[in-house]
């Protein structure tokens, strides 16, 4: 019995904590944020993003993973240009699996930047 009380405290504990670790914080309010200049021409005349990778780029589209919060980070911040980002995460993928199909799920989708992220699979 203690042990299945220890159990629910943890859980709830993690349920309760999971979702200030997940939202990225921000010194100042987004309307004020600015990415820093290097960003900025990376990200000039962008209107298009694919994201090519394995799980961690197919479980990235859910609140709290990279790909969502990019998204959110992308249209505080530029809520004028409609960037649109394209999650061409497979779970599973190696390098090998990412290069058979980066012609289709990547340069077929005519995007302005690609974001390859490999490396979970490889060992």
């Amino acid at each position: 019995m203690l042990i299945r009380l220890a159990i629910a405290v943890i859980a709830a504990a993690i349920a309760f904590n999971i979702p200030h670790s997940l939202i990225p914080m921000f010194k100042e309010f987004v309307s004020e944020a600015t990415p820093p200049p290097e960003i900025q021409n990376v990200l000039a005349g962008k209107r298009k993003i694919v994201i090519v990778g394995d799980s961690i780029t197919e479980a990235g589209k859910y609140p709290g993973g990279y790909v969502w919060l990019m998204e959110r980070y992308l249209s505080a911040l530029y809520p004028d240009r409609k960037i649109k980002i394209v999650n061409a995460g497979i779970s599973g993928n190696k390098a090998t699996d990412m290069q058979a199909r980066f012609h289709k799920d990547a340069i077929d989708q005519k995007p302005d930047l690609v974001m390859i992220n490999v490396g979970v699979n490889e060992c």
